[in-house]
This record gives structure tokens, C-alpha cells and sequence, in this order.
């Protein structure tokens, strides 16, 4: 046999292995131990024994979130990040800790209805590729944290239905990618900046039964994406309702017109965040 044929031959014989040795390693990608180990700090910070659904993640010693089934985490199609976390209403108690930060590749956090407490980590400001953020009906407490500005691919945030407090951080102007905010039934305070004015990709933005105050910008009426009838909801809170014509008609055409405000008769009763503070931290 000629060395050219023999060298041909030889070769057809290891392409197979040579095949076989690159799907077993497509096969053994596995998701960094830095994101396994923040999800196993989760678990254990809310409870997992007591979840309703641990599915695959009470066998985290012995299982990959990628290569095996973890009940609510979706993966990359390479296995090798963790891009979703769906918890929403599975009895998850405690605090988020502050290794969630360490998800970088996240693109989607739903926290719904459960019974988280504590503080919003400033952490979560570290995952730049989140598009979605849902917190709505918890119990957390303290002020939102500015970091979350640094979401610049942020489109919906919901933080509905907690004890937040503290004022609208002035690091909002920064999400411009921002359609949906929902930060009702809290406890936040100050103006409603008008900064809103320039996050233009609007569609609602709910602040209502906060402790808001002061005048309503006049920047609203940039929002012309807002939905009619349901866009804007600023009820049960400290506005002044007296406000210019065309700003008016805006309000009635996006949401219930002026209807359940709590009115104040001037600026004056409308407190900077630091004046409320010494409160706040003596209360």
C-alpha cells in the first residue's frame, strides 16, 4: 500500500473518535461554578427545602442547573450560563443574597408572590444584560437601589406590592430601554422627577398609593407611548392636581383623569428625601 492510501486509511479509522471526542465536549459544557454557586446561594437564602416546586435543585451537589432540570432556570442552548430565573409563587422566603450578582448573563429575574423581605441587593445592578425584573408582592424593605440604573437593556421593572420607601432614584434617567415601570403600593416619597419625561419608550408607568407629592411634570406628555386608558396611574398619592390644560387632557386620555388623588395645595408640602431621612432612621 502506498504511504498517501496508508495515511488515508489511517485517518477515516480516528475521525470517528476524533467526533466522538468533540461532542463529548459540547455534552460536558457545564454553567461556571461562580453562577451555580450564586443559585445555591439563593436556594438556601429563601428556603429551598420549603419551596413548592425544588425540582433538581435539592440535588445541587450532585447535578449541573444547565445539564439537568432545576425547576425555573433556563440556560444558553451551549449550556454554559444561566439566563432565566422563574420562581414566581413558590414559597420563597428570606432575603436575596448578594451573590445574585454573579448571574451575568441574566437576562430574566421573576420573583413574583412570594414572601422575600429584606433589601433589593445593590448587586443586581451588576447584571447588565436583564431585561426583566419582577417583584411584585413581596415584602422588601428599604430604599431602591440606584445601581439599578446601570440596567441600560432593562424593559419592564416591577416592584409593586412591597415596603420600599425612599425616593425615585435620579440613576432612572439612565434606562432608556425602559417600557413598563410598576412601583405601586409602596412606600416612596419625594417628586416624581421629570426625568421621566425622557424615557421615551413608556408605555405605563404606575406610582399609585406612594407617598408622591408635589407637581406632576409637565414632561409626562413626552410619554406618547403610554396606552390610552391604562398607561398612567398616580393615584392615592400627594399630587397637586392643578395643572395646565395640555398636561391635563394627557392625564385624562392615559389613565382615570385625576380620580383618588390625595391633593396638596403647594410645593411646599412636598419634602426632599434627606429631610425625611433622620425620620425614617429613628422610626
Amino acid at each position: 500500500m502506498r504511504p498517501l492510501h496508508r495515511f488515508f486509511f489511517i485517518g477515516l479509522a480516528f475521525f470517528p473518535l476524533l467526533i466522538s471526542g468533540s461532542i463529548t465536549k459540547t455534552a460536558l459544557a457545564a454553567v461556571p461554578a461562580v453562577e451555580k454557586n450564586a443559585l445555591v446561594d439563593l436556594y438556601n437564602a429563601t428556603g429551598g427545602t420549603n419551596w413548592t416546586n425544588n425540582d433538581g435543585w435539592k440535588n445541587y451537589s450532585s447535578t449541573d442547573p444547565c445539564d439537568s432540570t432545576w425547576y425555573g432556570v433556563t440556560c444558553t442552548s451551549a449550556n454554559d450560563h444561566v439566563i432565566r430565573i422563574e420562581l414566581r409563587s413558590n414559597n420563597l422566603t428570606g432575603i436575596i443574597p448578594a451573590s445574585i450578582g454573579n448571574l451575568t448573563q441574566l437576562q430574566y429575574l421573576d420573583l413574583y408572590e412570594n414572601n422575600l423581605t429584606g433589601n433589593i441587593p445593590s448587586s443586581i445592578g451588576n447584571l447588565t444584560s436583564l431585561q426583566y425584573i419582577g417583584f411584585y408582592h413581596n415584602n422588601f424593605t428599604g430604599v431602591i437601589p440606584g445601581s439599578l440604573g446601570n440596567l441600560s437593556q432593562l424593559q419592564q421593572l416591577d416592584l409593586a406590592s412591597n415596603n420600599l420607601s425612599g425616593p425615585i432614584p435620579a440613576s432612572f434617567k439612565n434606562l432608556l430601554q425602559i417600557q413598563d415601570i410598576r412601583l405601586s403600593r409602596n412606600h416612596i416619597v419625594g417628586p416624581i422627577p421629570s426625568f421621566i419625561g425622557n424615557l421615551t419608550q413608556l408605555e405605563i408607568i404606575h406610582l399609585r398609593t406612594n407617598n408622591l407629592c408635589g407637581r406632576v411634570p409637565a414632561t409626562l406628555t413626552n410619554l406618547i407611548h403610554l396606552l390610552d386608558g391604562s398607561g398612567l396611574n398616580l393615584g392615592h398619592n400627594h399630587l397637586i392636581t392643578q395643572v395646565d390644560s395640555t398636561l391635563a387632557a394627557f392625564i385624562a386620555k392615559k389613565s382615570s383623569a385625576f380620580g383618588n388623588w390625595t391633593t396638596s395645595q403647594d410645593s411646599h408640602s412636598c419634602f426632599s428625601w434627606p429631610m425625611f431621612l433622620p425620620a425614617i432612621i429613628n422610626h
